[in-house]
């Protein structure tokens, strides 16, 4: 697969060494922006780098890795400048998810900023010139279960666009047709899902202008619906460990499955699933892989190995800057009556999602933020608790 070249300026920052006269503080990132999606046409493109000028910084180094089409992580070295941010450019970026981070050196040494992530969409279609949307929610590869029978999917606004196509298969060729917002940056629709729809799905979604021309598609993303046998949570129903633990079987969701302790460790559990399943799975599928450095959301609520009433239990914890979304995850000692959500980013500093009844024993709970192109956080920790009367 050809890659694109990019300028690389040729000094390497690594050797440089100074004599300490004064801390020098962290670049602030300024733009793109954390999680930002960025829409370009095809290469050669550019984007502009933005960062807070440091007081006593002599120059910067920007290191930037992105998808393979992009080529090996890029190392740039920037002079200081009186302005304030500080700009560089970035030409011939390809689809796909990027980090960038920002070292300031001088006489006081050097100091690097946190690292932040950015993902572009290029491409133009049918002569109209629409770029593809990015597609936010659901995330790629999660379990969905229907708890309301509705299925919210949402990507990023395209200016220029009249309409929408989202595309949902099964059944191939399958498309809804979605109005252009008249403002805002997302464009969201829900779609209803019935029991008998559990299974195994793939979406995407392009763009369509006035005179019918389409844009290219975003790229695919997958989940898994399955049912419940009543109203409201069932927790006996049959479920999954985890959200891409289930994506071997594609089409059917498999219910009925004995479970060993096949890792060893005195407990059969979600990771002994996790195991069984993967062994019978089909090799090369895609698996949502935690990038370094996004943090891990906070629990706030329920506090670790507290008691908490049956009803009406509200889980709670800290807002990811640049997450589009969460992931909740609900543990229980048998695998099949774990329960996975998925909850909209917040605008406020805390997110929460509510139970309105679980069943009287222990249980875990842990949360995990999701970004654009499919690019997950880690896991927070585990929190156990117990559910009493």
């Amino acid at each position: 697969m050809m890659k694109l070249r990019h300028t690389l300026l040729p000094a390497c920052m690594a050797c440089l060494c100074f004599e300490a006269q004064g801390e020098i503080s962290a670049p602030v990132l300024v733009s793109p922006q954390n999680g930002e999606v960025v829409q370009l046409s095809a290469p050669p493109n550019e984007i502009t780098l933005l960062w807070g000028n440091v007081a006593g910084a002599t120059g910067y180094l920007i290191l930037i890795t992105g998808p393979e089409e992009f080529g090996e992580p890029l190392e740039i070295e920037v002079a200081q400048s009186a302005q304030n941010p500080i700009s560089r450019g970035l030409n011939n970026l390809v689809t796909g998810t990027y980090t960038w981070k920002v070292t300031a050196f001088g006489e006081g040494g050097s100091a690097e900023s946190s690292t932040s992530f950015f993902t572009i969409q290029t491409g133009s279609g049918g002569g109209g010139n629409l770029p593809a949307p990015a597609p936010l929610l659901p995330p790629d590869l999660v379990i969905l279960r229907g708890d309301s029978g509705l299925i919210r999917f949402q990507w990023t606004r395209v200016e220029g666009a009249s309409s929408y196509r989202l595309n949902i298969s099964p059944p191939a060729g399958f498309f809804v047709s979605v109005s252009q917002p008249p403002s805002g940056t997302k464009v969201t629709t829900s779609r209803p899902f019935t029991q008998a729809q559990a299974g195994s799905y793939k979406w995407s979604v392009a763009a369509v202008d006035n005179q019918m021309r389409v844009s290219p598609a975003s790229p695919e993303r997958q989940f898994v619906f399955t049912s419940l046998a009543s109203a409201g949570w069932d927790l006996d129903e049959s479920g999954g460990p985890t959200p891409e633990d289930f994506f071997g079987f594609q089409a059917n969701w498999q219910r009925d499955f004995t479970l060993s302790d096949l890792n060893l460790d005195g407990e059969t559990n979600g990771d002994d699933a996790a195991l069984m399943i993967q062994s019978q799975a089909p090799p090369g599928l895609p698996t949502p892989t935690p990038i370094p450095g996004f943090f891990a959301p906070t629990p706030i609520q329920p506090l670790a190995n507290s008691q908490v009433p049956q009803t009406g239990i509200d889980f709670t914890w800290q807002t990811v800057i640049g997450a589009l979304g969460y992931e909740f995850n609900l543990l229980d000692d048998n695998p099949n009556s774990n329960i996975v959500r998925v909850i909209e980013q917040s605008t406020t500093s805390t997110v929460s999602t509510q139970f309105t009844s679980l069943p009287i024993r222990p249980l875990r709970w842990r949360v995990r933020a999701f970004f654009g192109a499919g690019v997950v956080g880690p896991y927070s920790t585990e929190i156990p608790f117990t559910v009493v009367e």
